[in-house]
């Protein structure tokens, strides 16, 4: 695979990786531990960006079900970076590495004369009632699924790490 980066992500359409991505050292993203002293370059690179075990070791990324979404690095272009976790070297907010959970955004949902809304993140529905306020609606239906998504298609995230270097 001529051309690839230590640290390169790309998403293959199949599950198996060939002998020959792995022979060069292409992993599955799936979060394992490597050792320091056996990646030194790609240590070099992303450090702990991704998690640690101990202190002999490092993750490689672990993408197995989430969305990838381009850095924002100051853009603004995404309102809650500040809802960001790192996992430990890069710390929280708007770094390569954090993670962001799920949201659905706030709306409301009209019904006749009546309008229902969400409170404030809570997940409880409430209806207005005519000029005091809102108040909780016994009877509103859940409707969905478990997730709030796009339409989407699985892939096979992998991940150079390179090849172990060999110690005498």
């Amino acid at each position: 695979m001529a051309n690839a980066m230590l640290g390169e992500i790309r998403a293959l359409a199949f599950e198996q990786l060939p002998k020959e991505m792995t022979e060069e050292g292409w992993m599955s993203a799936d979060g394992q531990s490597l050792v320091r002293k056996d990646y030194p370059a790609l240590f070099k690179l992303i450090g702990t960006t991704w998690g640690s075990t101990d202190p002999a070791t490092f993750n490689i990324p672990d993408f197995r079900g989430f969305f990838l979404r381009g850095w924002d690095h100051g853009a603004l272009r995404d309102p809650d970076t500040k809802s960001r976790k790192g996992k430990q070297a890069t710390g929280d907010g708007d770094h390569v590495g954090t993670v962001q959970p799920g949201a659905f955004s706030k709306h409301t949902h009209g019904k006749g004369l009546i309008q229902f809304a969400v409170d404030g993140g809570s997940g409880r529905f409430c209806q207005q009632v005519a000029g005091n306020g809102l108040g909780p609606v016994d009877d509103a239906s859940v409707a969905g699924g478990e997730e709030s998504r796009p339409l989407n298609v699985y892939v096979h995230y992998v991940f150079l790490a390179g090849k172990k270097r060999q110690r005498p």
